[in-house]
């Protein structure tokens, strides 16, 4: 990889200016063949709202009104329903699993938060900041993916 510098219009320190040009270390082609998604996991929400134990320090969500918790949990299955129908329709491999009543996960939709796939066959498991989220955690989710992929490895840092 290499960088170079030239005179231009960002400052650095004892008030010169320079612009940075980055230049990549391999094409997008060579990186494409590293590693690829053309398959993702998605978790269909049973109950999607606001969760309180994440909100104070989550931007995104907003407090549901009183009597708008269905509403919210109908119109994110919809939403699902269409992105899923969205990403199938442009080749995507999607694995759907239906998030489970109970223990109640509002948050479930996110699966990423708690495990990731890697293109060398490893699974990675990751702690969960609030104590609600980690009813999240799906061994059937990771077992059903190893019916469709090499695994090499479950990596469990959920205890940290």
């Amino acid at each position: 990889c290499r960088m170079s510098k030239r005179a231009g219009t960002e400052p650095v320190a004892g008030g010169e200016t320079v612009t940075v040009e980055w230049r990549p270390c391999r094409t997008l082609k060579e990186m494409s063949v590293q590693q690829s998604a053309n398959a993702v996991v998605m978790i269909r929400p049973c109950r999607c709202y606001p969760h309180p134990e994440t909100a104070s320090d989550n931007a995104f969500q907003r407090e549901a009104g009183e009597g708008t918790i269905e509403a919210l949990s109908r119109a994110a299955q919809n939403e699902f329903d269409q992105a899923v129908e969205i990403l199938r329709s442009a080749g995507v491999t999607v694995h759907v699993f239906d998030d489970t009543s109970s223990p109640e996960k509002p948050d479930a939709v996110f699966p990423n938060n708690w495990f990731s796939t890697h293109h060398d066959g490893r699974m990675a498991l990751y702690p969960m900041y609030s104590p609600g989220r980690r009813n999240e955690r799906r061994r059937d989710v990771i077992d059903e993916l190893g019916k469709f992929y090499r695994s090499s490895a479950l990596v469990d840092y959920s205890f940290y």
